[in-house]
């Protein structure tokens, strides 16, 4: 059996490749090997905790680092805040870790299914049905573990006492400025904001689009929300148009559209996708909920948290409730913040722009009220006491985050 590092070295451990680590680690010498995975943006008493539990299970522990496309898809947008050979070192030069390696999927289960560890280990937030590679790594003799986590110690919750302080300080300079402290500066800004857009949606053209008479199309699937934008822009010199009275229906390819890091991204691929497929200027949006107990999840898998087990027994908008209810069980009052978050892009075929709005809340502990959709019956809005289900509909309109950037677009509208 090879000795644990920590007994014997100070030295990091090493950071290998897939194959090597495979190499190493993947044949059975007698030693029991525990792997566990994370993005491990922030290192945090809370990761070295689960760390050392991880390695109590075991005789090497061997630990998936999510590479630097990897944590962006898991995260969203303005993560990771450090890169991926940094988050590595840091991870490898704790004394319960044997070794670290670097993926670059959404999940770790390519790396678990090639190195097939005795023990998977994963934190107690998580159910084991819930857990990737646990088929993989029970089918082959192993076992899962769900390890307790330290309440009140997440990456998120640092991210925004660092956004808070420079908020409350100078301010700062641009490389100063958290990159939530960033998004929330540019949110309200009249003329839209700016944002790095993958390489496929960058426009053609600078500049503003121009609609090419008085309709704009709202590509949406979702009756709820064509209908809270049409009373939003209902004072606007432009008419909302739906896909359904285009007679555009739903395709499968739909499905692959948000496929993006960010809300700003998604919502700009609906826009160009639909814009070519009728030749309309096109607005879309793409909105989610960003709880900072789950390190700003469900994030851009908004619409789809809940596994599909569950949208098949209770309906997706129930599963997802119930779904982050189980995800929160335990979360203390103080850590259960929350926002909405809203991107709205327009485009004309050339040209785009694109506007965000945000809403602060917290995360109730038992659906109230019987109005909106989604996740509302669990978002409260602190001002007024009530969840977003609770709130007559002109109130939640006036003030949601789709409203505050629709604000924006109406105001654009009306300089046009």
């Amino acid at each position: 059996m090879t000795e644990r590092r920590g007994e014997g070295s100070d030295a990091a451990a090493p950071i290998l490749t897939r194959e090597e680590a495979v190499r190493r680690f993947g044949g059975s010498d007698g030693g029991t090997v525990v792997f566990t995975n994370g993005v491990f943006d922030l290192l945090h008493p809370g990761h070295v905790h689960c760390l050392e539990r991880a390695a109590s299970l075991g005789d090497r522990l061997v630990v998936g680092v999510n590479g630097d496309s990897s944590a962006r898809r898991v995260k969203g947008a303005g993560r990771p805040v450090q890169p991926a050979a940094d988050r590595a070192a840091l991870v490898a030069s704790l004394r319960p870790v044997d070794a670290v390696t670097v993926f670059d999927e959404e999940t770790p289960l390519e790396l678990i299914r090639a190195l097939v560890p005795d023990v998977l280990v994963k934190g107690d937030d998580y159910r084991e049905a819930e857990v990737v590679g646990a088929d993989e790594v029970k089918a082959a003799g192993g076992m899962v573990e769900l390890v307790s986590r330290l309440e009140g110690r997440s990456t998120s919750r640092l991210l925004r006492r660092a956004a808070e302080a420079v908020e409350q300080g100078d301010g700062g300079d641009a490389e100063g400025t958290s990159p939530g402290a960033q998004q929330r500066e540019s949110s309200g800004a009249r003329g839209g904001v700016e944002v790095e857009l993958h390489p496929e949606l960058r426009p053609a053209e600078p500049g503003d689009p121009v609609p090419d008479g008085r309709e704009v199309l709202v590509a949406t699937r979702s009756p709820h929300k064509l209908e809270e934008i049409r009373e939003l822009l209902s004072d606007s010199r432009y008419e909302v148009v739906s896909l359904q009275e285009l007679g555009e229906e739903e395709r499968a390819e739909e499905e692959g559209i948000e496929r993006f890091d960010s809300f700003e991204e998604n919502a700009l691929a609906k826009a160009r996708y639909f814009h070519e497929r009728t030749g309309r200027f096109t607005m879309a949006d793409d909105s989610g909920l960003c709880v900072d107990a789950l390190d700003g999840g469900p994030g851009v898998h908004t619409k789809r948290f809940a596994p599909e087990q569950l949208a098949r027994r209770w309906g997706r908008d129930e599963a997802n409730n119930r779904y982050l209810l189980e995800k929160l069980h335990g979360v203390t009052e103080d850590e259960r913040t929350a926002r909405y978050r809203c991107a709205i892009a327009a485009y004309d075929g050339s040209r785009c722009r694109i506007w965000t709005g945000t809403v602060e809340g917290r995360i109730a502990r038992d659906p109230r009220g019987t109005g909106g959709f989604g996740y509302d019956p669990l978002f409260i809005v602190p001002e007024h006491g009530k969840t977003f289900a609770e709130l007559p509909a002109e109130v939640k309109n006036s003030m949601s985050h789709r409203a505050r950037a629709l604000e924006e677009v109406r105001r654009w509208f009306h300089e046009l």
